[in-house]
């Protein structure tokens, strides 16, 4: 279900609800995630933390040609290790990368809290 608020998207299992929230970032760095990105794990991580939600996942829409950057390791690791980041200061769920083109979706890279 989408929703007019946080998350953008809700799944209810049989009780178990999961929160998606889906940001666009035109212009990303591997080294400092923008603040709409830190914002929206912590709003998560608050939402699974006070129990609204199960799990959340953060989706973050990349412009094609950001598939390319992926296949450099070096550059994927630097990713890797800042989601890693994140996700143990916010421990919310998981980190999903994948790059846009046109209404299609396509997962690149993900990460979970472990």
């Amino acid at each position: 279900m989408q929703t007019k608020s946080f998350p953008d998207f809700i799944v209810d299992d049989e009780g178990d609800v999961f929160g998606y929230e889906f940001k666009f970032i035109a212009n990303f760095s591997a080294r400092s995630f923008p603040p709409s990105v830190v914002s929206a794990l912590l709003r998560g991580y608050l939402e699974v933390n006070e129990g609204r939600l199960q799990n959340f996942t953060l989706l973050i829409g990349l412009p094609l040609e950001y598939a390319e950057y992926f296949d450099d390791l070096e550059w994927r690791e630097d990713v890797l290790r800042r989601s890693c980041t994140l996700l143990d200061k916010y421990p919310a769920g998981s980190i999903i990368f994948g790059v846009v083109a046109g209404d299609k979706f396509g997962e690149v890279m993900s990460v979970k809290y472990s």
